[in-house]
């Protein structure tokens, strides 16, 4: 759901943005355009993946613990879902980087990195089975979608070597330590209370989850994280649009 309505929704909105900045040869505009995309995923992304870590199982109780899906299923469907939650902001990046190749005119590089990832995947899919099981195969996609991102950037730094990625690097240690913060405290407070009817585990995921969200926010900005005013504003329009 976040990747669908955020990262894949970047990736869409900058291609022609990003095609224009190429063909002009304005790196500077390209540049700040990647900054303010990858840093405002960063900004959602992370903060909804610790959610998702310490949140997850209840979530999963909500929608699905009725009938034969039972308490095992929901333990193990939450291994999956933790796992794959690490990869939801290198989704969301590989999404936005992809354009630039294509605002280069290259379409064949994204999709040699890909059928790379294909095979990268099937061997960690094979090593880490033999460890974490059906997890194994949620992590495997995970790191595949970091080296992806991380050989995508590699390639873009190569091939523009005028675009400047200063202060990125920073801006997502910070975000980073933030949420590593907020998940400690929010898996502390999870598992202070244990709801025993539905509407109350209901009522607690959505005050734990708002809470952190807003937790974060004010954190980012006391600390000045690049762009994070501007997504909670956004945010809010979203959902206030009055």
């Amino acid at each position: 759901l976040p990747l669908g309505i955020f990262g894949i929704a970047t990736g869409t909105a900058v291609l022609p943005m990003f095609s224009q900045y190429v063909v002009e040869k304005k790196w500077e505009e390209l540049s700040q355009s990647i900054r303010f995309a990858l840093l405002s995923l960063a900004n959602l992304m992370i903060p909804i993946t610790i959610i998702l870590i310490a949140l997850g199982n209840d979530f999963i109780v909500i929608l699905f613990k009725r009938g034969e899906f039972d308490a095992i299923a929901v333990n193990k469907t939450f291994v999956a879902l933790m796992f794959y939650s690490l990869g939801l902001f290198f989704f969301s990046v590989n999404q936005t980087l992809v354009p630039l190749f294509y605002a280069h005119k290259d379409t064949k590089t994204p999709v040699k990195i890909a059928a790379g990832m294909v095979v990268v995947n099937i061997i960690l899919n094979y090593i880490l089975m033999q460890f974490l099981g059906h997890g194994g195969l949620a992590l495997s996609t995970s790191i595949t979608a970091l080296l992806n991102c991380l050989i995508m950037l590699f390639l873009i730094r190569k091939r523009f070597p005028l675009i400047n990625f200063s202060g990125i690097v920073i801006n997502l240690v910070k975000i980073t330590g933030i949420n590593s913060f907020l998940l400690f405290l929010l898996l502390k407070v999870s598992a202070l209370y244990i709801p025993e009817t539905l509407s109350m585990l209901v009522i607690k995921s959505i005050l734990l989850s708002t809470v952190t969200f807003i937790a974060y926010f004010a954190i980012a900005m006391l600390i000045k994280v690049k762009y994070s005013n501007y997504v909670l504003k956004r945010l809010w329009q979203r959902f206030h649009p009055n």
